[in-house]
């Protein structure tokens, strides 16, 4: 549980979001967004007009020739988009989607003319890639099995089966050939042809040693071309199933992981694990450029129609286009961050930090929101929380394996592990005077640290479950934490437990102190806050149902500076702003809340951290969709 300060120095909060009205996906109420979400997918529309990049936290459209920001696509409750395709008549774009709380997925059909969409596909799994037949009249989805679907009524038309001797890989690629007749599919790194008709099975094709990333057929259809992540590409006669070419295109520097086929097949484009990206001809295996300027590997890419360009999206944060002519850099699209799973802020409120799950820790600037340097922890599992040391010379993330690690923060280098949880640690943070770490685990424990020695000073037991939050009070004389069910309060001195606040209580409930540590704020069931006397447990106040709310639960709590506001993120995506003063019935009053409208598309899922700035006029909130945004509060008044 992080405590976050932010202080705006030099851009005043009135200027703000006249400052940033005109980006495309920011809310009217937003000062600023941080990231776009991770890079899942980049696609062309086949007219050539447009650019989609499918997203953790949405899809992006751009113009393909200015590549300015069109539209943003988004819909609550959705935690990623996937996949996405083109119609041929480029008026429609569907997306394999995620949602947040389930396995199962959705499909949707976006006008990108207007964003407006039907009501999507409910499908059971995931799904891993889309295609449209050549006509437009079929939509196919691939996961365990192959679906064929109806892109107006929405209904099912045909389902394929994979051949029985193909291991039950999800099927990662699809392409039909020019005239729809055949589909071609990848199991992991089998690919199998059907007739479209019938749906028969034509032939089972076997050689790649990987995932096979990109297929596409000849004009005439006699001829599959298929990239791999092994390092090679093969070209397969459809009629007999033969192999009719292989080229092998390996490199010194890195190894190629992604493929992307011209759509006649021609060229195409491969990526080493160091974001360099080769041009080849197909028949030959000729180099004919070099892509140089991603700093990490490469997550999308793809031709044009018109093959004059390639996209490339990075684990970098950027997006590339290349002109395939020359080889150079045409135009760069920034803020793809990869897909935030904390964040915290120091102490002096100059620096913000997020760790990404793409294994990086990211420091913005809070006067300019704009990304000072980043720092590589790929020696860190995932970062399930993220705590600066008071003087914010130090960085501790909790490691969603079984460590506590610190790094300094203007060097980057890792300084200390603290090793002795027996699982997960789900939560960290330090006492107010930095002299003690103190950190929690799914193995039932809370440990105390030395920060200096990294020592472990002592275990605190008394939990029935995992913990999933654990706090210092503001004074520093009490440690806040939770489970599945219950909040407790613990005395720092003493290691024993003082109180056991009885609920009712959320599942996994969440938890923030008052800045004078007298009051602990937790999430209740359904939409309820409950107010707690720190000193003697009791309960005096609560706040429900407040209308935007009804069916939800608050995922995360924050007070503001001068302790006279509550803030709450909502597992829906919602964002409410209270006032902490009880009237005479002991509720608080409900000032504003920040939610997806047509106005303000806002966080579309669970919120995991909300903190206000310094002067409490503006609120930071971060999602599981892998966004953060700063709002201006005042607007609520």
């Amino acid at each position: 549980m992080k405590k976050i300060y932010l202080t705006l120095i030099l851009i005043s909060t009135c200027y703000l979001p006249t400052l940033f009205a005109e980006l495309v996906g920011i809310p009217e109420a937003a000062v600023a967004r941080l990231g776009k979400g991770r890079i899942y997918d980049v696609k062309y529309s086949p007219d050539g007009t447009r650019l989609a990049v499918a997203t953790s936290a949405g899809i992006w459209i751009y113009d393909a020739t200015t590549y300015h920001e069109l539209t943003y696509l988004t819909q609550r409750g959705i935690a990623m988009h996937k996949r996405i395709v083109f119609s041929p008549d480029s008026r429609v774009l569907a997306s394999a989607d995620k949602y947040e709380s389930f396995a199962n997925g959705l499909i949707q059909q976006w006008n990108v003319n207007n964003r407006w969409h039907p009501r999507g596909i409910r499908t059971s799994g995931e799904i891993y890639s889309l295609a449209f037949s050549p006509d437009g009249k079929t939509l196919v989805s691939g996961n365990d099995d192959i679906r064929f679907w109806d892109p107006q009524t929405r209904d099912l038309k045909m389902e394929l089966q994979r051949p029985s001797e193909v291991k039950k890989w999800a099927l990662i690629s699809l392409a039909f050939s020019a005239d729809g007749k055949v589909l071609a599919g990848a199991f992991w790194k089998t690919i199998c042809l059907w007739n479209t008709q019938t749906g028969e099975h034509i032939q089972t094709l076997e050689g790649h040693e990987n995932n096979v990333d990109s297929l596409t057929f000849s004009v005439d259809g006699g001829t599959l071309i298929s990239g791999s992540s092994d390092g090679n590409i093969r070209l397969w006669d459809t009629r007999t199933g033969n192999q009719q070419h292989k080229l092998d295109i390996g490199t010194e520097e890195g190894v190629y992981y992604k493929v992307a086929l011209s759509p006649d097949g021609s060229l195409f484009a491969a990526a080493d694990n160091l974001g360099t990206i080769g041009l080849f001809r197909t028949k030959t295996g000729e180099r004919i450029h070099t892509l140089e300027g991603h700093s990490r590997y490469v997550l999308a890419l793809t031709f044009s129609v018109d093959m004059r360009t390639i996209a490339s999206g990075s684990a970098d944060g950027s997006i590339r286009i290349w002109d395939v002519a020359s080889g150079e850099t045409t135009h760069i699209l920034t803020d793809y961050y990869g897909e935030f799973s904390d964040i915290v802020v120091t102490t002096d409120g100059k620096t913000i930090a997020t760790a990404g799950k793409d294994k990086t820790l990211y420091l913005w600037d809070t006067t300019s929101f704009t990304l000072q340097k980043t720092l590589d922890i790929s020696d860190i599992f995932l970062v399930n929380d993220l705590a600066f040391s008071p003087d914010g010379t130090t960085i501790t993330a909790a490691d969603n394996y079984l460590s506590v690690v610190l790094w300094d923060r203007e060097t980057g280098e890792l300084t200390n592990i603290l090793s002795g949880h027996q699982l997960a640690i789900a939560s960290v943070d330090y006492s107010p005077d930095g002299k003690t770490i103190v950190s929690g685990s799914e193995d039932y424990t809370i440990r105390l640290w030395d920060a200096d020695t990294a020592e472990q000073k002592k275990i605190i037991l008394g939990h029935e479950d995992g913990i999933l939050n654990v706090a210092y009070s503001p004074d520093g004389k009490t440690i806040a934490s939770s489970c599945s069910d219950t909040v407790r309060l613990w005395d720092v001195g003493t290691g024993k437990e003082r109180k056991n606040l009885s609920g009712p209580f959320a599942s996994d409930p969440c938890f923030a102190f008052s800045p004078d540590s007298k009051i602990i704020a937790t999430s209740g069931p359904k939409r309820t806050l409950y107010l707690w006397d720190v000193e003697t447990g009791e309960n005096i106040g609560y706040r429900a149902g407040y209308e935007s709310m009804i069916e939800t639960i608050i995922s995360s709590i924050a007070f503001s500076p001068d302790g006279k506001r509550i803030a709450t993120g909502a597992r829906n995506g919602t964002v409410t702003v209270l006032d902490a003063d009880l009237d005479v019935d002991g509720l608080t009053r409900h000032i504003h809340t920040f939610e997806k409208t047509h106005k303000s598309e806002g966080h579309r899922c669970w919120i995991a951290d909300v903190a206000f700035v310094s002067d409490g006029k503006v609120l930071l909130s971060r999602s599981r969709d892998g966004v953060v945004y700063l709002w201006d509060v005042v607007i609520g008044e």
